[in-house]
């Protein structure tokens, strides 16, 4: 519903990294009545959810959840949960936040998932929070053969592969829509999760403000990537040796891209040497800012999108 109020506002400026708590009551009452309605017929069980949120964050966040306050304040673990919600940092907020699209993933992703994720970000965007959920996705896998568990008899039958949301940085329209949700889209591959997992690593890094250790998950992200193409043309690279400048040289020299997108792939690798920290260094040669991480998250994703459409 388009409020009067909220109408009458300007669009925010300047996007905050904090999770304020208006945004934290609307996105938890969105959940737990979009949950609860009955017109959805959803099959979820609200108790369910909310007990594996519970044992993510006991096994995930050992500490988060103090057992003082558990025994001496709170029966329901709804409540708990919620308290908890209500009162940790952003970047846990954020990570409980993931833990309610994930619990429950059978049934809401073919359900409400990808309305609660547009209510996520709407509310984001209202509150003027700097960060967006990707869409979930569900992609189902034909087999053919007897089916593990329904005996001998299937030969042919389906299954889920569910990718979770991520939460990414907000960026403007054209930046999102032409460079960071396709290259999300890309790394969802199989072939390509490894170097899903460490761009993610980049973006949560990101998120705590931990911005050398971004780069250099960035940094990292994009070797791996160039490592997938190369085992996936069978060109050979050794391993001791695969730095970022001998994986461009190598698909250079089989031709994968003019020689002068030489320079520009493998500075990448210069920004990460000189912005990241890596293994036993104290520090960076330089000290990077929210700007450099969000350039390169850029420039790496653009550039993975540029060599997927050579291959």
């Amino acid at each position: 519903m388009a409020f009067f109020s909220r109408n009458r506002k300007s669009p925010p400026q300047v996007f905050a990294s904090e999770i304020n708590q208006p945004a934290r009551m609307r996105i938890w009452q969105t959940y737990v009545q979009m949950i609860n309605n009955p017109n959805y017929e959803l099959g979820v069980d609200l108790y369910m959810a909310f007990n594996e949120i519970w044992e993510i964050v006991l096994r995930e966040f050992p500490g988060q959840i103090s057992q003082n306050l558990v025994s001496q304040h709170f029966t329901r673990r709804q409540d708990i949960v919620c308290y908890h919600f209500g009162t940790c940092s952003s970047e846990h907020a954020l990570d409980v936040i993931q833990m309610m699209l994930s619990v429950q993933h059978h049934v809401l992703y073919h359900t409400i998932g990808p309305r609660l994720v547009e209510e996520f970000n709407r509310i984001f965007r209202e509150e003027g929070i700097g960060y967006e959920l990707t869409p979930l996705k569900v992609e189902m896998i034909a087999h053919t053969g007897p089916r593990p568990g329904f005996g001998p008899d299937t030969t042919e039958y389906q299954t889920a592969e569910y990718t979770e949301p991520a939460i990414i940085p907000i960026a403007n329209d054209l930046t999102r829509t032409e460079i960071m949700e396709p290259t999300l889209a890309l790394l969802s591959d199989k072939g390509l999760a490894t170097a899903n997992d460490e761009m993610m690593d980049a973006y949560r890094h990101f998120r705590k403000g931990e911005y050398d250790d971004a780069i250099v998950a960035c940094q990292r992200s994009f070797e791996t990537f160039f490592k997938t193409i190369c085992k996936t043309k069978g060109w050979t690279y050794k391993e001791n040796e695969a730095t970022l400048s001998a994986l461009v040289e190598v698909c250079r020299a089989k031709g994968l891209f003019y020689p002068f997108y030489v320079a520009h792939f493998t500075s990448v690798g210069t920004i990460g040497n000189k912005l990241g920290r890596h293994g036993a260094e104290p520090k960076p040669e330089y000290t990077p800012g929210k700007e450099h991480v969000q350039h390169l998250l850029n420039v790496t994703s653009s550039c993975m999108l540029l060599l997927a459409k050579l291959l």
